[in-house]
């Protein structure tokens, strides 16, 4: 028989689940919190051995998940810049 434990509404809606970030996104979040406004940052996407589109991506989760709205992230070619808006 399955045993079912009542609980408050409230702690049911504002469970998450929590998931430790991995090394490399450790590290962008690190380096996206290290930008002061006015600065940039580039990473090219042959040295990482990624797809620029997933680096691209990944920044633009790290910066919305952290309510980094003043972070900026652009791919051209292979590589992506993304800067600290002022």
């Amino acid at each position: 028989m399955v045993h079912v434990k009542k609980i408050d509404i409230e702690i049911a809606r504002s469970a998450k689940r929590t998931v430790k970030p991995s090394k490399v996104v450790q590290e962008y979040l690190q380096i996206l919190m290290d930008l002061q406004p006015g600065e940039a940052g580039e990473i090219d996407a042959k040295t990482e051995k990624e797809k620029p589109a997933s680096i691209k991506n990944r920044i633009v989760r790290i910066a919305k998940a952290h309510n980094m709205s003043s972070i900026k992230v652009r791919r051209v070619g292979d590589k992506i810049m993304f800067w600290k808006e002022s």
